[in-house]
């Protein structure tokens, strides 16, 4: 057979590289077709840029307002709770089955809007000096120390 010998192979691999040579070269842009590679290019581009998301609040950000939310239920379901707990306690002790639990009940939820309320004026305060949204929390006890009532 005629491809079985080596010069056959080394004459067909020789026109397989000169075909790749003239494809390529017949491949490469001119001066118009570069402009029109650039355009496309800028376009391209463009394109990306309008479909990337809105720069919104980062990780951290969104993390801090989490946290600040779920602080301020807990504050709240823990104030009740405490209140409710002392409540059947001292009901339990002195016999006055619901009154004092309702009346500490109502005491501890108090206490718990009262905590929440500070925090909420913490978080804006905090956010305020910072000059942007769900900036940190800071307790009510670092606001006194810093000169706060």
């Amino acid at each position: 057979m005629a491809g079985d010998r080596p010069e056959d192979a080394d004459q067909a691999n020789a026109q397989r590289d000169d075909a790749r040579g003239k494809s390529r070269d017949a491949a490469a842009p001119s001066g118009g077709e570069k402009s029109q590679d650039a355009d496309l290019s800028a376009r391209i581009e463009a394109a990306r840029r309008a479909l990337e998301p809105e720069a919104g609040p980062s990780a951290a950000e969104k993390y801090n307002s989490l946290t600040l939310a779920w602080r301020m239920t807990l504050e709240l379901v823990v104030g009740s709770a405490m209140g409710f707990g002392i409540g059947w306690g001292l009901d339990s002790l002195f016999g006055t089955k619901p009154f004092l639990m309702l009346v500490f009940g109502l005491l501890g939820f108090a206490a718990g809007i009262k905590l929440v309320y500070e925090t909420a004026q913490a978080s804006s305060r905090n956010s305020a000096m910072s000059g942007r949204a769900g900036g940190g929390v800071q307790s009510a006890k670092d606001d006194e120390g810093a000169g706060g009532a």
